[in-house]
C-alpha cells in the first residue's frame, strides 16, 4: 500500500497509465479491515493529484466504494472519505455527466459518530450535499433512469450493487412513472434497457453475488409482468463480470501479490 501511495503522489500527471491497476488495488483493499484506513488515505491522494479528465472514469466506483463500506468506517477513515468526495465535487460543473454518476450521498448517516465528532461529520456531509444537489438539480426522472441504467451495466460490482439499491429506491418512491412508460400498445424504449439491464447483471454476476441477484429480481418484480411483443430488448452478448472479485479474500490478497 505504502508503494502505492509513493508511486501515485511522485506521477502525478503521468498517474493516467496506472489508474486502472490503482483503482483495482484500492478497491480490493478497502474490503479488508486492517488495510482500509491506508487504502483511504493513498485514495485520497490519487483523487488529488489524478488529473480531472483521467479521473472522471471513476469518479463512480470511488463514491459507490465509499458509501457502501461507510457504515464500517471508523471516525478518522470518515473524514478521509469526506476529504475524497470534497476532492471529486471541487471540479463542480467540469465533472459534466460524470456528476450524474457519484453515488447517491442522502442516505449517509452520522448516528454511530461520538459527540466529539457529531458536528464536524455533519457539516462535513452536508457541505458534500449541498455542492452535488445543484449538479443533478437537471436531470428528469427518465433521465435518472437512464443513468442508473448505464451504471448498473457497469463492470464493477460495487457500481452495480449500490445503482441497483438506488434503481429500487427510484422505482418505490415513483411507481407512476414507470407505469406511464408501459401505457400504450408499444412500451417506452427505457422499459427494454430495464429489463435487459437486470436480468443481464444476474447472469454477469456469478453465483457468490446473491445480493446483487435479489436486489435486481426485486426490481424486476417491481416493474412488473412486461409483454416482450410490446417492448424492444436486443440480444446483444454482454460482457462477463466476476462480481466476487473484490468481496473474495482470497482472490484480494491475490490481485495484490500480482500489484
Amino acid at each position: 500500500m505504502d508503494s502505492v501511495t509513493l508511486s501515485t503522489s511522485l506521477t502525478e500527471s503521468g498517474v493516467s497509465s496506472y489508474s486502472p491497476l490503482i483503482m483495482a488495488s484500492l478497491q480490493a483493499s478497502l474490503v479488508i479491515p486492517v488495510l482500509r484506513s491506508a487504502t483511504l488515505q493513498t485514495w485520497d491522494i490519487f483523487v488529488s493529484v489524478t488529473p480531472l479528465n483521467d479521473l472522471m472514469p471513476f469518479i463512480a466506483q470511488i463514491s459507490a466504494a465509499i458509501v457502501t463500506m461507510w457504515p464500517q468506517l471508523t471516525v478518522d477513515q470518515i473524514h478521509v472519505s469526506i476529504s475524497i468526495l470534497k476532492h471529486i465535487l471541487q471540479y463542480g460543473e467540469k465533472l459534466g455527466h460524470y456528476a450524474f454518476d457519484i453515488a447517491d450521498l442522502s442516505g449517509l448517516s452520522f448516528s454511530h459518530v461520538p459527540p466529539p465528532d457529531f458536528l464536524p461529520v455533519r457539516t462535513g456531509l452536508r457541505e458534500l450535499m449541498h455542492a452535488l444537489a445543484p449538479l443533478k438539480t437537471s436531470l428528469t426522472w427518465n433521465e435518472k433512469l437512464k443513468n442508473l441504467i448505464s451504471r448498473i451495466n457497469s463492470e464493477s460490482e460495487i457500481v452495480i450493487r449500490k445503482s441497483l439499491k438506488e434503481f429500487s429506491n427510484l422505482l418505490k418512491k415513483n411507481p407512476e412513472k414507470m407505469k406511464m412508460l408501459m401505457a400504450g400498445n408499444t412500451f417506452h424504449p427505457l422499459v427494454g434497457n430495464v429489463v435487459k439491464a437486470l436480468i443481464g447483471v444476474t447472469a454477469r454476476c456469478n453465483d457468490t453475488s446473491d445480493e446483487i441477484k435479489n436486489i435486481a429480481f426485486e426490481c424486476l418484480g417491481t416493474v412488473g409482468a412486461v409483454d416482450p411483443d410490446r417492448c424492444e430488448i436486443s440480444d446483444e452478448k454482454s460482457k462477463m463480470v466476476l462480481a466476487s472479485n473484490f468481496s473474495d479474500h482470497n482472490k484480494s490478497i491475490n490481485l495484490h501479490f500480482i500489484c
